[in-house]
């Protein structure tokens, strides 16, 4: 939603206006619907196992979900995939 936000002050939108540029929405005009519940799954459950195993600190955590939310976005942003 902060990604949002500032993209569509950026571009001089309403950034409280709706539009179509969430996450899910790249991955479902990409993916079909079975896909993206995958692709959801196994973020919350490698986050999840990181952090009831203590295997690595919360910043550790947020910032590899960080870092996957980004590459999601850019890799689906630039249609480099065609299911």
């Amino acid at each position: 939603m902060f990604r949002l936000f500032v993209q569509r002050i950026l571009n001089k939108k309403n950034p409280f206006k709706g539009d179509n540029l969430h996450l899910h929405h790249m991955l479902s005009n990409k993916l079909k619907l079975y896909q993206v519940l995958i692709i959801y799954f196994l973020i919350i459950t490698i986050s999840s196992y990181f952090a009831f195993n203590d295997l690595f600190s919360k910043i550790e955590i947020t910032l590899f979900l960080i870092g996957i939310y980004f590459f999601l976005i850019l890799f689906f942003k630039k249609k480099l995939v065609n299911f």
